[in-house]
Formats: C-alpha cells, sequence, structure tokens
C-alpha cells in the first residue's frame, strides 16, 4: 500500500525522511476543480461506492446541501444518474471483457459461497 500512495498521490517522502506534514500533504495533493464532468465523476462514484438509490440526487436536503457550496451546480435526475452508472458500467465492462481477452496467460477465478441460517444459498 505504502507503494501505491508514493507512485499514485506523492504523499510518502523516501525512506529515511520523516513523514509529510500536513502542509506538505495539501501541496502535494491534487487539486479538485469543480466542471460538469468531475461532479458527474464524483457523484457517480459516490452513488456506487456508498451503495445509495439514484433517487437520492432528487433529495430536497441533498440539493440544497450541493447548491449551498455551489449556486450553480448542475444536479442531474435520477433517471439520468441511472443512464450514467448504466453506461459507465458498460464502458468497464468491455474493458475488463477485452483486458481478459488478450491475456497470454491463464487466469483462475473463485468464488465465495455460504448458506443462511434459514438454509438458502448465496453467491458473492
Amino acid at each position: 500500500m505504502a507503494g501505491h500512495i508514493k507512485s499514485k498521490h506523492k504523499l510518502m517522502k523516501e525512506k529515511g525522511k520523516k513523514q509529510l506534514t500536513i502542509r506538505e500533504s495539501i501541496n502535494n495533493s491534487e487539486v479538485i476543480v469543480y466542471s460538469k464532468e468531475t461532479f458527474k465523476k464524483f457523484i457517480i462514484r459516490w452513488i456506487v461506492k456508498n451503495d445509495l438509490p439514484f433517487t437520492c440526487v432528487e433529495s430536497e436536503d441533498f440539493r440544497n446541501m450541493i447548491f449551498l457550496l455551489r449556486k450553480d451546480a448542475f444536479i442531474p435526475s435520477a433517471d439520468t444518474i441511472k443512464n450514467y452508472i448504466m453506461t459507465s458500467f458498460n464502458d468497464s465492462q468491455k474493458k475488463v471483457a477485452s483486458i481478459l481477452q488478450n491475456t497470454s496467460s491463464k487466469i483462475s477465478f473463485t468464488i465465495d459461497a455460504w448458506t443462511s441460517s434459514n438454509n438458502f444459498s448465496f453467491w458473492e
């Protein structure tokens, strides 16, 4: 994990040097600038990672919170969010399929199965 943080986020100094200060970490962080596309990317990630309903974007409280932060923010409808997520999923699925089809090595898949206390089988 330290290697990932060091190579992708530049938040660690070389061995033998002290830990970064908060100011150094902030200065090394990527600045996120608002745009419709950036907001779209982050809202999709937030909904998917937190397993939220698409309709969460139509909540009056959510909309008020976003408009409090940025008056001109574009908040898509639940149907638009669903379309964004489905498009993103389909694009990702095609990329994974291409990677798997073009690999020259063998690939093994495993699955996790379990049975609930009332004998229902589940696959994860």
